[in-house]
């Protein structure tokens, strides 16, 4: 068990117990506080929300995640296409089906199907 006297105002910023004395006094923690004194104060905050906060923090990691997602799978579906356009760019140049698929570390095959798309 700890005793502190939130009404002293004589403790040392760094010392650790300042940091405490802080948060019991509703203030923000400074930049140097430990970062126990952070995750301490994320913990407490999280165990206070009420159903109806952690339900909107759910949505919006739910709706973040899936905007991240979507802007993967935008990026991968350009990159396909970039890479189909350069393929087909390539055989029009002559190269072979082999030197092109050692480039884009494919198969035969592979570079068959997406010249066909």
């Amino acid at each position: 068990m700890i005793y502190m006297d939130l009404t002293n105002r004589n403790i040392k910023e760094s010392h650790s117990a300042y940091h405490w004395w802080r948060y019991f006094n509703g203030l923000e923690p400074l930049e140097i506080a430990p970062e126990y004194i952070f995750q301490a104060i994320d913990v407490v905050n999280a165990a206070n929300l009420n159903q109806e906060e952690i339900e909107m923090i759910t949505q919006a990691e739910y709706k973040k995640a899936n905007a991240e997602a979507y802007a993967q799978d935008v990026y991968e579906q350009g990159a396909d296409q970039e890479r189909v356009k350069t393929i087909k760019s390539m055989l029009k140049l002559n190269y072979n089906l082999e030197d092109i698929a050692k480039v884009f570390d494919m198969t035969v095959e592979e570079v068959q199907y997406l010249a066909k798309r």
